[in-house]
């Protein structure tokens, strides 16, 4: 079993390819904490712009103080999608994705 420890910090390493892949930038970002991963406590939650034009291809980190510090077994955390492709895109309202491939506890 894990022991308990303290989260201080949070953060997360994504793509951004939005022309030819349709990878934006993550939208928002939720974390909750657990002692048994049944109740799970929120503990932050925030929303990033959205992309507004399109960018050249580029990686990013995108890192968040935990403002309660809380000290829990388990951490859960959903990194949000805009979900379509926004309206000045190429393939606007078709499906688009979010990739992170890199996740940072502190």
């Amino acid at each position: 079993m894990c022991e308990k420890t303290p989260l201080k910090q949070f953060g997360f390493h994504y793509l951004d390819n939005s022309y030819s892949a349709w990878i934006f930038p993550p939208i928002g970002l939720k974390i909750w904490v657990s002692d048994d991963q049944k109740q799970w406590e929120p503990v932050l939650s925030t929303k990033y712009p959205a992309a507004k034009a399109i960018q050249v291809v580029r990686t990013g980190v995108i890192s968040e103080m935990i403002p309660t510090q809380p000290t829990a077994r388990y951490v859960k955390f959903r990194v949000e999608s805009q979900l379509k492709n926004p309206d000045w895109h190429p393939g606007k309202g078709l499906k688009c994705w979010v990739f992170v491939d890199e996740i940072m506890l502190e």
